[in-house]
């Protein structure tokens, strides 16, 4: 599997009858095989290129998380076309600036509420054709402008899809596949351009020490378009997981009726559980609390001892085997109590992610001390991991068997960090320095933007993050 439709064909020839998307808040609610899936990919795929898509366009895809999404980025991407993504929240200058800018000549929009916002827009009045996935009929179109509901284009498609499967054929890793926007905090925002190659990195490079099931939840709540959620549905669709879909709005709710086994997401969600465990104990009796606070502070003195005692703590130089020795010790004393405290306690702790949780994968920033300690405790497995839309994103990441707490792991197959000084030599294990890395997820570049580009691709392949860390003795990265 070298590009995304290999990867797509391969898992639905694989799990056909395993669901592939579910989406329990869609009215009404959606279910799809992979067998499904793929045969909706193929007829909208095939649908595009009736209406002139060809290899190479590039296609803006403003949509928020659905099925939807999925299948038209599968789709454009799989006819060797490339999607230009971006949330329904992004404001109406940033749409036209991407628009003008990527040279889009076909638009797909998450409802009508879109169209009517970036309808007077010039350059929305520039493309061929436009998408509704909402399927709003009656819209006023431009001059010369066509407007498709989703299901037209997907009806058109049918009768033709060996189009497309002919045209996955000249896809290869080599070929763009995205064009996804920086934020543009700093200036105009900038083209990151991804190829099938850099994409395909993530799902066959990242290893988090198990292999998913098939049919294993992967709850989506994080924006498609970015980066690091898109890579997480390219993995979930390797191992034919259900990609799942969820809000902030249901979190709480859906945790504990959908019971996911896997779980993408960023520090933030982490904060608001534990916030609200907390508020909870705090009505709680205060017999309950005193026994709370018992086994929490034996338990942080626990974990705290394991870590020392199997080398997964942030010291700049190795530990040493004394040290480690007592730290055993005390970790034997204290497993009676621990033990106690987790059936009393933190197995209810367990019971807010539903209770079959094997890993929740969080990046966007680092996780508070405080909120990885506790969730040790708690025994639920959150892997921190690092990367940049330009990284596509996955640099590093922790593992159920390395989830060494205040790092983001260590790189994944084929990855190179490097720690720069101000004069750009490499530093010491345990220096700070700006962080260089290297591998074949790195992005092609900022499209119509060399100046920007050679700021950041220096010589040997090296991407410069312009991020600070180091990085210990056992080769675990951190973010300063």
């Amino acid at each position: 599997m070298r590009t995304l439709p290999e990867l797509l064909f391969a898992t639905a020839e694989k799990h056909p009858e395993v669901r592939a998307l579910f989406d329990p808040h869609a009215k009404p609610i959606v279910e799809m095989t992979y067998a499904q899936l793929l045969q909706s990919v193929k007829a909208f795929g095939a649908g595009l290129l009736k209406e002139g898509l060809v290899p190479g366009d590039h296609i803006a895809l403003f949509a928020d998380n659905q099925p939807r999404w999925f299948i038209s980025d599968l789709a454009i991407v799989g006819i060797g076309a490339v999607d230009v993504p971006r949330g329904s929240d992004t404001a109406t200058a940033e749409f036209e600036f991407i628009l003008e800018h990527s040279g889009a000549v076909a638009a797909i929009l998450h409802n009508r509420k879109l169209f009517d916002r970036l309808a007077g827009t010039a350059a929305f009045q520039k493309l061929k054709f436009v998408v509704l996935m909402d399927d709003s009929e009656g819209v006023q179109q431009a001059d010369g402008q066509r407007i498709f509901r989703f299901s037209d284009v997907l009806e058109k498609g049918t009768e033709h899809e060996e189009d497309f499967v002919s045209a996955t054929k000249q896809v290869t890793p080599d070929t763009l596949a995205t064009i996804v926007y920086t934020s543009g905090t700093t200036g105009s925002p900038k083209g990151v351009m991804l190829t099938h190659g850099n994409l395909m990195t993530q799902p066959l490079n990242v290893d988090i020490s198990i292999t998913p099931d098939p049919g294993d939840i992967l709850l989506s709540i994080l924006p498609s378009w970015h980066a690091y959620e898109r890579a997480v549905e390219y993995y979930g669709l390797r191992y034919g997981t259900t990609l799942t879909y969820s809000d902030k709005k249901y979190i709480r709710d859906d945790l504990l009726k959908l019971c996911p086994h896997l779980l993408p997401c960023v520090p933030r969600i982490w904060e608001s559980v534990y916030k609200g465990i907390h508020t909870k104990l705090k009505s709680a009796p205060e017999k309950k609390q005193r026994l709370f606070k018992f086994f929490t502070q034996a338990g942080y003195r626990y974990v705290r001892a394991r870590r020392t005692a199997f080398g997964f703590t942030l010291d700049k130089k190795p530990v040493s085997a004394a040290r480690r020795m007592a730290a055993y010790a005390e970790m034997m004393s204290l497993l009676p109590v621990f033990k106690v405290g987790d059936k009393l306690v933190f197995s209810k702790l367990r019971q807010v992610t539903g209770g079959r949780l094997r890993a929740a994968i969080t990046g966007g920033g680092n996780l508070a001390p405080y909120l990885d300690d506790f969730f040790e405790l708690a025994g639920i497995p959150i892997l921190n991991g690092y990367g940049l839309t330009e990284t596509s994103p996955v640099l590093t990441v922790r593992t159920l068997n390395r989830n060494v707490r205040g790092t983001v792991g260590q790189t994944i197959a084929n990855t190179e960090i490097s720690i720069r000084s101000d004069n750009r030599q490499v530093v010491a294990d345990g220096e700070t320095g700006e962080i260089w890395a290297r591998g074949p997820q790195i992005m092609r570049g900022y499209y119509k933007n060399p100046e920007a580009t050679s700021k950041v691709m220096v010589e040997d392949g090296w991407f410069i993050t312009g991020d600070i860390g180091y990085i210990t003795p056992a080769g675990d990265l951190v973010i300063s």
